[in-house]
């Protein structure tokens, strides 16, 4: 189990980060066997393999020889060295929650690389660690660290560190275990579905240690093309649900990628489509437009590991509740994100470019792994949809009801799957084991022990609720308003 293979490797010298390689395999075998079932790029294959066919039919296209493999390596935790203007640095730090890139370069073995750094984040991760004055000045910096974004092509369009544009830093501040983010990407993509890479690295500026970090991989045209096998081409939309909105305005201001061709129609139809849905022909509807099965595992995954502020949760408060802003940050919140529109979070979606479906993206893990939710239970029927301080119910939005009802099934089918594959314990726990022994020499090790115990005790709630979930069909009780 986690703790006592921890203790082990915080009680004698740990090994080397290539032995973590058979547990990783280990892990691996269930993708490896065929249970996929998205045409998702998958495994480590080298090219020459051939390509495979999933029981669904739809082809998984072996990864192998990428640039970006080196940098997420599951077996390898490395450090970055970055130099900037020490007077710039301080700056921004101070002013932070403008995010607002200054010049540097990156030392990496043996190597340099031009890049623009900054802080990023949005309220939980960023504008949370300042204190605001009624005009929405910054008084106070709260946290002591920030989560970090390297822009390889902020100062150079062509720039790019082993393919990537961009380097994400977490500083797992809601994490105690430090592992949620690599955990709860490793549950997805294991099963299917299209997600960030994400593995541990140090962080140093200027030759000040910044400790551990999450590095967590850009959801990006560079994703697309390597995640999907029709190319990844396509347009990636940050959290643009289609039920709040059949508006282009809306969808385009959301575009991650092909910004400036800004045609968003295939989200405009799959929106007006979904405005018509009912419980007859929802499941045509999500075929067309959707890969309604991997749509499912996206939700069993969701559940399993309760992704309590993702997509499945809707913030909600009046605007003048809402903790101030520095003007210029609110001003570029047009259409406004989070509470003030009763949005939801935390995900991503990818646009094929010649079919037009939308296939779902997960993000932000750090809160996942727990029992804890600030929202009501997502298939719970809800006793009001007035707006309260937990925010929506979440079967109020016709969508996620129509999930929790009409396509039950299929969740369900998904969820038992789920849990005969990535959710064993001979799979994942070894696993698990061998990411702590990378990281427990870069941190207190008292803090991780506890950490790891605290992970172990939380996978074990989590797949007892999900077990029974999706087998008994008992949902969680909704809690009681305020």
């Amino acid at each position: 189990m986690f703790g006592l293979a921890l203790v082990s490797c915080l009680s004698v010298t740990c090994t080397s980060s290539h032995d973590v390689a058979p547990a990783i395999e280990g892990a691996q075998a269930y993708t490896a066997a065929g249970s996929g079932s998205v045409p998702v790029r998958a495994g480590s294959a080298p090219p020459t393999t051939p390509t495979t066919t999933t029981p669904h039919g739809s082809p998984q296209v072996p990864r192998g020889g990428d640039p970006d493999d080196y940098v997420f390596s599951q077996t390898a935790l490395r450090n970055y060295d970055v130099e900037v203007d020490p007077e710039e640095w301080a700056r921004i730090n101070r002013e932070a929650y403008l995010e607002q890139y200054i010049h540097g370069q990156l030392r990496f073995e043996g190597k340099t690389y031009e890049v623009g750094v900054r802080f990023k984040g949005f309220r939980g991760s960023l504008y949370n660690c300042f204190d605001f004055d009624e005009n929405g000045v910054a008084t106070r910096r709260t946290c002591p660290r920030l989560p970090i974004k390297l822009s390889f092509d902020e100062y150079d369009e062509g720039g790019r560190f082993f393919g990537l544009r961009k380097l994400n830093f977490h500083v797992m501040r809601n994490d105690p275990s430090l592992m949620r983010e690599r955990v709860a990407y490793h549950i997805f993509r294991s099963f299917g579905v299209p997600a960030p890479r994400a593995v541990h690295a140090t962080l140093s500026i200027n030759g000040e240690p910044l400790g551990l970090f999450a590095l967590v991989e850009q959801v990006d045209g560079r994703f697309a093309r390597h995640a999907f096998a029709e190319g990844g081409e396509g347009n990636i939309y940050k959290e643009r649900w289609p039920m709040l909105s059949s508006d282009a305005d809306y969808f385009r201001s959301g575009l991650e990628a092909n910004k400036k061709e800004g045609n968003v129609s295939a989200m405009e139809r799959f929106a007006r489509a979904l405005e018509g849905a009912d419980a007859d022909n929802i499941e045509s509807i999500l075929r067309e437009h959707t890969n309604l099965d991997e749509l499912m595992r996206y939700l069993a995954v969701d559940r399993a590991i309760n992704h309590w502020d993702g997509p499945l949760a809707f913030r909600c408060r009046a605007p003048a509740d809402v903790p101030p802003l520095p003007p210029v940050v609110e001003a570029a919140q047009r259409p406004a994100l989070g509470w003030e529109v009763c949005q939801n979070k935390n995900y991503y979606w990818y646009e094929e470019t010649q079919s037009g479906r939308l296939w779902l993206v997960p993000w932000d893990m750090d809160v996942t792994l727990n029992s804890f939710s600030q929202f009501p239970d997502w298939n719970t029927e809800p006793n009001t949809c007035e707006i309260r301080q937990q925010g929506r119910p979440p079967r109020c939005d016709k969508l996620i009801n129509l999930f929790a009802t009409t396509l039950r099934p299929a969740y369900e089918a998904a969820g038992r799957e789920l849990l005969e594959g990535p959710l064993r314990s001979e799979l994942l726990t070894p696993l698990i084991d061998s990411w702590y022994a990378q990281i427990a020499p870069h941190t207190d090790p008292f803090s991780i022990g506890v950490g790891a115990l605290l992970l172990q005790s939380e996978i074990g709630n989590r797949i007892r609720a999900f077990t029974t979930e999706v087998i008994h069909n008992k949902p969680e009780p909704e809690p009681e308003p305020d």
